[in-house]
């Protein structure tokens, strides 16, 4: 084992505790060694304050958080580093790479957090937490890479009792990979050319020239990589990942395809945790509108509305925009023309709500057939507080023209989203040539 594990497993076996403190940089891993501390925790909270000015909301990328571990282990090197490795980046295949890299930075732990990706701060708000099944998968991903010697694993006589599960991407993933293995043809025209790809990427385009990508969030990088031999647009160390957050959420379907083609792209790959109707706390849509620097409310609100027993509920509007973006019109109508089912008209007003947090209270609401009938009220009614918006997060209720130039050539589960039925399909789509 790595020198450095081996210290910080003495030092976990010693009788009492050891004050680990945090820091985001240089100088404070400066501070803590000159402090006399032999363990110090490079937190992605601190690191996000020093290098940003923000709250920790995923805006680092892994190679940033890398490159200030690297810095801090750098100016502190008789202290032993704990890397925090948030919830290894993606699957069980991104946590095995995400603690490999650290450990090659110099770290002697990794943190892997249990939280659900897209993540939340375990500080603020709901700890929304992945099912034991799925923190058996990352803890398995981590002990393997503590066991080729890279870092400690504490908790390894647990984790090892945990590996009888099988590791590995959902049925509907893994027939979406292994389509794209057989029925597309090789990025490279040579399949022997892959075991010389190491997944080079720049500027959002497959690398090296010649060769196609595939666009996909990058959480899926790595297996696509492993089981389909296929060129990603972004990766694991969320390379490509900007590039990716603009295009899912692209609202004009013709810029989409434009970058799609000149980018390389031949295929693009969506799932339900791209859409909103996977729910707010699962959908990846609200961390790639942070990573662009959007507003969330731009796309969904949230007003509250009163029930017949007197008290409240809250209700989730979602707005043309939402149904607008590129991954919404491919993944909840496969890139077809949608007739809409007519908006809603919700007139709110400002009222306290809980902790004396101002929200907004529904008056009153109404349904129009159309997005004409919507307007011509607007217009009669431009002094209220008004919201134009849809209920149902799987199915607009405005009209928006088919998405040209994608065609969707497989999808995992090939019935249409339904009420009681589980929305679980992978889809790809094909760029279609000019």
């Amino acid at each position: 084992m790595r020198p450095q594990a081996d210290a910080m497993k003495a030092l976990l076996n010693e009788p009492g505790l050891q004050v680990v403190p945090g820091c985001g940089d240089g100088l404070g891993a400066r501070l803590i060694e000159e402090g006399g501390f032999k363990i110090g925790f490079a937190s992605g909270s601190s690191i996000s304050a020093t290098r940003l000015a923000m709250p920790d909301m995923d805006l680092l990328t892994f190679p940033e958080m890398r490159d200030a571990v690297e810095t801090m282990i750098a100016a502190a090197p008789k202290v032993l580093w704990l890397a925090d490795g948030d919830t290894g980046y993606g699957n069980s295949i991104s946590v095995q790479k995400t603690v490999r890299a650290y450990a090659r930075a110099g770290a002697a732990a990794v943190l892997i957090e249990d939280k659900r990706w897209p993540r939340q701060l375990g500080h603020k708000g709901a700890k929304l937490v992945v099912d034991r099944e799925e923190a058996r998968l990352r803890c398995r991903a981590a002990v393997a890479a503590a066991l080729a010697g890279l870092v400690l694993a504490a908790n390894l006589p647990w984790a090892i009792a945990q590996m009888h599960i099988d590791a590995g991407e959902s049925a509907d993933w893994l027939a979406a990979f292994a389509w794209l293995r057989d029925r597309t043809p090789e990025p490279f025209g040579d399949a022997r050319a892959w075991s010389r790809y190491d997944a080079p990427l720049k500027n959002g385009s497959p690398q090296p020239a010649g060769a196609w990508g595939v666009a996909i969030w990058w959480d899926r990088s790595y297996a696509m990589e492993q089981l389909s031999h296929r060129i990603p647009m972004s990766n694991g160390t969320q390379a490509g990942a900007d590039e990716m957050a603009r295009l899912y959420t692209e609202t004009i379907p013709e810029a989409a395809v434009s970058w799609l083609r000149r980018s390389g792209a031949r295929y693009v790959v969506v799932d339900p945790q791209g859409p909103l109707f996977d729910g707010i706390s699962r959908s990846r849509l609200p961390v790639q509108l942070r990573m662009l620097g959007r507003n969330l409310d731009t796309y969904i609100q949230t007003v509250v509305q009163r029930d017949d027993d007197g008290g409240t509920r809250t209700l989730d509007v979602y707005l043309p925009t939402y149904y607008q973006t590129l991954v919404a019109r491919l993944y909840l109508a496969d890139g077809e023309a949608v007739d809409g089912t007519g908006p809603w008209v919700f007139e709110t007003a400002p009222t306290s709500g809980p902790k004396g947090k101002t929200v907004e209270l529904v008056v009153s609401s109404r349904h129009f057939d159309s997005e004409a009938e919507a307007t011509g009220y607007l217009a009669q009614h431009a002094s209220s507080r008004l919201t134009v918006g849809c209920l149902n997060p799987a199915k607009s209720c405005v009209s928006l023209p088919a998405v040209k130039g994608l065609k969707l050539v497989f999808s995992s589960d090939p019935l249409p989203l339904a009420p009681g039925h589980r929305v679980r399909a992978v889809k790809i789509f094909q760029v279609m040539p000019e």
